[in-house]
């Protein structure tokens, strides 16, 4: 998109900062964001210049496993605008 490379994973990565450039060693290809959703907490990791980890949340927020392992946080949905000069701009709704 805009001549950026985009990997979306699940996220079951310890590190998905690592993951970018284990993904970019795998595949031989450059990557340039890498999003996911496993951890269900919203983070962003610059990586490099035009590099980053993208960690979107959970609609659904806390749940019991949630609980269970202290993990709670709240429910959200983000939108990334996206140009020539990589990501401009994030939205996040928080939905509770």
């Amino acid at each position: 998109m805009f001549g950026y490379d985009f990997l979306g994973i699940h996220g079951e990565v310890k590190k998905c900062e690592n993951a970018l450039s284990e993904y970019e060693s795998l595949y031989n290809k450059n990557i340039n964001y890498i999003l996911s959703g496993h951890k269900h907490h919203k983070a962003m990791i610059e990586c490099g210049k035009n590099k980053a980890s993208i960690s979107f949340g959970s609609i659904i927020g806390g749940d019991d496993y949630a609980v269970r392992i202290r993990k709670m946080s709240s429910a959200t949905s983000t939108i990334i605008g996206v140009t020539d000069n990589g990501i401009t701009d994030e939205h996040i709704f928080y939905l509770d």
